[in-house]
């Protein structure tokens, strides 16, 4: 669709990028921009990212990876 190209295209020329929305879209945006390079800073509402479909636990899991990757997350 055209919003996959427009996305692309500011990824592209993008230095940073805030993601709003910890759901699977903004986790893959997220990732996918910082595989780019880009500085990447998530906020999700909720007090951890997917709370309807991971437990507290396997959420801080995916906390730690995005992190150690260089995803600043705001949460809560």
């Amino acid at each position: 669709t055209t919003e996959i190209y427009t996305l692309r295209s500011r990824l592209l020329t993008a230095q940073s990028v805030v993601v709003v929305g910890g759901g699977l879209l903004g986790l893959d945006v997220a990732t996918i921009a910082r595989q780019m390079g880009k500085e990447v800073t998530l906020i999700e509402r909720a007090e951890s990212l997917l709370p309807r479909s991971l437990s507290p636990v396997m959420a801080g899991c995916v906390e730690r990876i995005l992190a150690d990757h260089g995803v600043r997350l705001r949460l809560g």
